[in-house]
């Protein structure tokens, strides 16, 4: 008997004849899934962690330290709604995640996987 593929992220592309895999789930923003915080490159400041709701950013030592103060904030966000952990346990359990991130960046689409597959 063979197990199933576990569940993954995949880095969504804008590329000609690039499709998401069938079953897999955006969690970028504008989805409900979205991370309230962006990473971004500034001119002159360099790396940060920006909160879209607020417009807050905080600097970072580099792109991989702001893709995981971004996680982590997203982490917080998402333990502190009970009802959102419910419906990702739902729609998103054993399905594959897109989202825009490097896949060698830390990124918040791994805390829905832990989350749903939890």
């Amino acid at each position: 008997m063979t197990m199933p593929d576990a569940p993954r992220r995949i880095q969504l592309r804008r590329t000609k004849g690039w499709r998401m895999p069938e079953g897999a789930v955006s969690v970028a923003r504008p989805t409900k899934w979205g991370n309230r915080c962006r990473v971004e490159h500034v001119q002159g400041i360099g790396w940060c962690c920006t909160d879209v709701s607020t417009g807050t950013s905080t600097t970072a030592a580099g792109p991989r330290e702001a893709h995981a103060m971004a996680v982590e904030r997203h982490r917080a966000d998402v333990m502190a709604q009970p009802d959102l952990v419910v419906a990702a346990k739902r729609e998103l359990r054993g399905k594959d995640l897109g989202c825009w991130c490097p896949e060698s960046m830390p990124c918040h689409a791994d805390v829905w996987l832990e989350v749903a597959n939890g």
